[in-house]
């Protein structure tokens, strides 16, 4: 039997994941993370740090260059969402 999860608890992890993704964006803005060692650095799973990224992206706080099957993900520092939020 699956464990009942209110959608509430979903949003406060999700929050949390963004912000520990957002720190290590901001901790290290000219390091270029690969998709596995941005979750590992943030201590996030690596399935859920795919809609965090998307969000980062479209909002322009990130840039993603796709290499093939490698992610190279990078704080866009020259965004406005990027400089106000540090």
């Amino acid at each position: 039997m699956k464990p009942i999860v209110h959608k509430k608890y979903h949003k406060l992890y999700d929050e949390t994941a963004k912000q520990k993704v957002a720190e290590v964006l901001f901790r290290y803005p000219e390091k270029e993370f690969s998709l596995s060692d941005l979750a590992r650095e943030a201590g996030i799973a690596k399935p859920n740090i795919g809609g965090i990224l998307g969000e980062f992206q479209e909002a322009g706080l990130i840039t993603i260059e796709k290499l093939s099957k490698i992610w190279r993900i990078k704080a866009n520092q020259t965004s406005w969402l990027y400089i106000r939020s540090k």
